[in-house]
C-alpha cells in the first residue's frame, strides 16, 4: 500500500533559499533537525527539491510520522550528491520509533547498507556522480529478514536470511532523510510503501511526484472566504498562512475545488496525496475531512483531528479513483475535485 509521496513542492519557490514559511517542514514532518540548513533546490525534472547543504552541523534531517507496522517497506527517492566524503554518511534511513534501523550510507561514490550502526555490505564499482540517481531500498524486518538496494532499477546490494531488526519490533514504522557534514544532498520524487494491499506493494521503480493546485470553484463553496472566491484563498503555490484562507465552525460545511491539470505525460499513476494546511482558530475541537469527488461519487476520508492553533498538514492518499475503484487515469485526475469538510 502506498503510504506517502513527496515532491517537495510548496516549501518555497526561490532556489537557494531556506524552506518557507518559517517552520514549514515541521508542519508536515514529525521531527526536523536544523531546518535553516535545508533549502529549496531545483527539481529533478521540474518544480523543486530540497537541498541539505554542507555545514559543520553533523545531522540535518526530516523524519516522517509513523506510517505502518508491516514488516516489509520500500523507500524510494531521487537523489543528487554534490560533494563527496570518505566517511560513511547515512542519508536514507528507516526507524522503529526512535531507534535507527536499516539505513543506506554514502561513502566516496559508493553506497553501504547498515543495520543501525553495523555495516552489512558496501557496493563496489558504482561510483555515483553528481547527476540525479533514483535509489530504492526494500527491507523485510526481522531476525531472519532481507534487504534489497536498487539504483536506476538495478539491484546493487541484496541479502536474505539476515537480521534486519535493530529495534524492539519486527517493523520499521517511519523513514528519515538526513545529511551529515561534508556532504550535499538533494531529494525529490519520494515514495514510501509497505507490502499490504493488492497494488503498490513492491518497488515502483523510477517515478516522479507532480503537484497540482486548486484553480476554479467546485460543486460546493460553504466555507467562509477571507476575501474573494473560496478557491482563490487556497490556490497559492506557496502557502501564505493568514493572508487569505477559508474557514467555518459549522459541522458538515464543505468546499470543493477544481484543480490544474498536471504537466507532461504521466504514464501509470500510483496514487494521489491531498495535502491540507489547517489550524484551529478558537477553543473548540475541530476535525478535518478530506473530500474527493470523482464523477458521481463523493468520497470522504476518515476525519482527522486538527488539534492545534499552529498550522499543520493533514494528508489523504488515494491509490484508486473512488468512482471506478481502479487505478487513476490522466483523464480521471483531470476531472476530479478535491476539498475539505468541517467535522
Amino acid at each position: 500500500m502506498l503510504l506517502w509521496v513527496e515532491g517537495f513542492e510548496g516549501f518555497g519557490t526561490s532556489v537557494g533559499s531556506v524552506c518557507s514559511p518559517t517552520g514549514v517542514l515541521a508542519r508536515k514532518y514529525m521531527n526536523v533537525g536544523y531546518p535553516q540548513y535545508i533549502k529549496v533546490g531545483a527539481g529533478r525534472l521540474s518544480g523543486y527539491s530540497v537541498n541539505f547543504v554542507t555545514t559543520s552541523i553533523e545531522t540535518k534531517f526530516i523524519k516522517s510520522v509513523p506510517l505502518t507496522t508491516d514488516a516489509t517497506v520500500v523507500l524510494g527517492a531521487a537523489m543528487k550528491f554534490e560533494q563527496s566524503t570518505t566517511a560513511a554518511r547515512p542519508f536514507l534511513c528507516l526507524y522503529d520509533g526512535g531507534t535507527l534501523g536499516m539505513n543506506v550510507a554514502y561513502v566516496n561514490g559508493q553506497l553501504a547498507v547498515y543495520r543501525g550502526g553495523t555495516l552489512l555490505a558496501t557496493t563496489t564499482g558504482l561510483t555515483l556522480g553528481t547527476n540525479w540517481h533514483y535509489i530504492e531500498f526494500k527491507v523485510t524486518c526481522g531476525a531472519s529478514g532481507s534487504y534489497e538496494l536498487r539504483v536506476a532499477g538495478e539491484t546493487v546490494l541484496t541479502e536474505s536470511a539476515i537480521s534486519t531488526k535493530a529495534g524492539s519490533h519486527d517493523y520499521h514504522d517511519c523513514f528519515q532523510l538526513q545529511c551529515y557534514s561534508k556532504l550535499v544532498i538533494y531529494f525529490d520524487d519520494l515514495y514510501f510503501l509497505d507490502s499490504t494491499g493488492s497494488s503498490n506493494n513492491d518497488f515502483l521503480d523510477n517515478c516522479r511526484v507532480v503537484a497540482i493546485s486548486p484553480s476554479a470553484a467546485g460543486d460546493s463553496a460553504q466555507l467562509i472566504p477571507s476575501a474573494g472566491a473560496n478557491y482563490e484563498c487556497v490556490d497559492e503555490a506557496l502557502m501564505n498562512d493568514d493572508t487569505d484562507y477559508v474557514e467555518s465552525g459549522t459541522d458538515g460545511y464543505k468546499d470543493l475545488y477544481n484543480y490544474t491539470n498536471p504537466e507532461g505525460v504521466l504514464g501509470d499513476i500510483f496514487g494521489c496525496q491531498v495535502n491540507t494546511v489547517c489550524r484551529e482558530t478558537d477553543a473548540s475541537t475541530f476535525n478535518l475531512v478530506t473530500i474527493c469527488k470523482s464523477g458521481v461519487t463523493e468520497s470522504d476520508d476518515t476525519e482527522q483531528l486538527i488539534g492545534t492553533t499552529n498550522y499543520v498538514f493533514r494528508t489523504r492518499l488515494l491509490e484508486v479513483n473512488p468512482d471506478t475503484s481502479d487505478a487513476w487515469t490522466e483523464s480521471g485526475l483531470n476531472s476530479v475535485q478535491f476539498g475539505i469538510k468541517v467535522s
